[in-house]
C-alpha cells in the first residue's frame, strides 16, 4: 500500500471534488483560492458553509450544528466523504482514486495552461480497419467489430498526442493503446482515453493533457437521446458489454451509458456535467434508469446516492446487482440479463434495507 502521507501530498483537492461529483464553487481570499462546498460530509448541512483552502485542504464548516472542533484537512475531508472508519480505508480509497485518475498535475497554482494541439494521438487507426480487423486484445475480451465501429474506437500502435503547456510544446506517448473517444450529450467530440493493451504500463488508462476530463460526460450518452430507458455502468468496457447484450436481445429502445466513476458530476457552470446530461436525456424522453455498477459495498452506496439525485429530478431509477466480485465487463451475457431482469425499483425502503445489509 502506498504511503498515506505521500497520497495526501499528491491529492489535488479541486480535482478530487470534481471527480467525486461534489458540488462546490470558488472564491478568492487573502489565503488564496477557497473551495466552498455545498454539503458538509460531517454534519450534512447543505447551506454552502464548508470552506476549504484549495492548496492545503484546510478548512471549516461554519454551520451552527457542526460538531465543535471537527475541522478539515485533506485526510479528514476524504475520510468523512467516504464514511471511512480507519486510515487504511482512506489510503485504499486514495490509491484507487489516483489509479483511476491516471496522472497527477503538479500545480503551483499560478494556473498552468494546457492546450491540445492534436485531437487524437497521431497516427491511430479506426477499428475495424479496411480488412475488418480489430485489436486482438479487444477480441479476446469479447468486444465485437460492431462495437468498435459503433463507439468509434481506434488503435494506436505507435503514436503521440501533442499539447502545449504554458506555450511550450510537449507530448504523451499513446503507443500500444486502444483509443476511446468521448463525446458530449449532443454528439460533439470532447476528449479521449487510451487503454494499454500490453499489461506492462504503469497506467492502464492514460488521459490527454489539455483535454477535458472524461468525468464531465456520460459515455455514449449522445446515442441515448430520445430513448426511454438507459442502463448505467461505470467504464467503457462495461458499456460495451451491456450494449452488445442489448443488441443480441433486440432491445433497440434501451441504451448502455457510462459514468467513468461511481459518482455523477454536477459542478460545472456551463452545463457540461453528467447531471445536466441526464436532464437533457430526460427532456428528450428518458423515463427510467437502471444502475449496474459493481457489487462492492462502496459502489452500492454510491449507486443509491445517484438514484436519490436522479429521482429528485423526476427520473425513475432501478437498482441491478451482479454476483459479488463482478462488474459488467466480467459478467456473462446470462448474468447481465439476470441482473437486468431482477433489478429492483428504487425506494427509500430499498435504500435503507441495503444500507443495513452493508453494516
Amino acid at each position: 500500500m502506498a504511503n498515506l502521507k505521500k497520497l495526501l501530498e499528491d491529492l489535488d483537492m479541486r480535482d478530487y471534488l470534481d471527480t467525486q461529483g461534489i458540488t462546490y464553487k470558488t472564491s478568492r481570499s487573502r489565503k488564496g483560492l477557497q473551495l466552498i462546498v455545498k454539503e458538509c460530509p460531517v454534519c450534512g448541512s447543505d447551506k454552502w458553509k464548508v470552506y476549504l483552502n484549495e492548496r492545503t485542504g484546510l478548512g471549516n464548516c461554519f454551520d451552527g450544528d457542526h460538531p465543535p472542533g471537527e475541522n478539515f484537512n485533506k485526510w479528514s475531508f476524504v475520510k468523512a466523504n467516504i464514511g471511512a472508519t480507519s486510515g487504511k480505508q482512506v489510503a485504499e480509497h486514495l490509491e484507487q482514486y489516483m489509479e483511476d485518475l491516471g496522472f497527477v498535475i503538479e500545480r503551483d497554482r499560478r494556473e498552468v495552461s494546457y492546450e491540445a494541439i492534436t485531437d487524437l494521438p497521431e497516427p491511430s487507426t479506426p477499428m475495424p480497419d479496411r480488412e475488418g480487423r480489430i485489436a486482438t486484445y479487444l477480441w479476446e475480451r469479447n468486444v465485437t467489430a460492431r462495437a468498435c465501429e459503433y463507439f468509434k474506437l481506434r488503435f494506436c500502435s505507435e503514436g503521440r498526442f501533442r499539447f502545449k503547456q504554458d506555450g511550450r510544446e510537449g507530448y504523451q506517448d499513446f503507443s500500444m493503446r486502444v483509443i476511446i473517444p468521448v463525446f458530449d450529450i449532443t454528439g460533439d467530440y470532447r476528449t479521449f482515453q487510451g487503454r494499454d493493451i500490453t499489461g506492462t504500463a504503469d497506467d492502464k488508462y492514460r488521459f490527454a493533457m489539455g483535454m477535458p476530463a472524461s468525468g464531465a460526460y456520460l459515455y455514449n450518452g449522445h446515442n441515448a437521446l430520445g430513448k426511454a430507458h438507459v442502463i448505467v455502468s461505470e467504464g467503457a468496457f462495461d458499456v460495451w458489454s451491456i450494449q452488445q447484450f442489448l443488441w443480441d436481445q433486440g432491445m433497440t429502445d434501451v441504451e448502455a451509458i457510462g459514468t467513468f466513476g461511481k459518482h455523477l458530476s454536477q459542478t460545472s457552470d456551463n452545463e457540461e456535467d453528467q447531471l445536466s446530461a441526464f436532464l437533457m436525456l430526460r427532456d428528450a424522453g428518458l423515463k427510467s434508469v437502471t444502475f449496474m455498477w459493481d457489487a462492492e459495498p462502496a459502489a452500492i452506496r454510491d449507486a443509491l446516492a445517484a438514484c436519490d439525485l436522479l429521482e429528485s429530478h423526476g427520473i425513475k431509477c432501478r437498482f441491478a446487482q451482479l454476483p459479488p466480485g463482478l462488474d459488467p465487463n466480467e459478467a456473462t451475457p446470462a448474468e447481465i440479463g439476470a441482473a437486468i431482469a431482477s433489478a429492483k425499483p428504487y425506494s427509500k425502503a430499498l435504500r435503507n434495507r441495503l444500507r443495513l445489509k452493508m453494516l
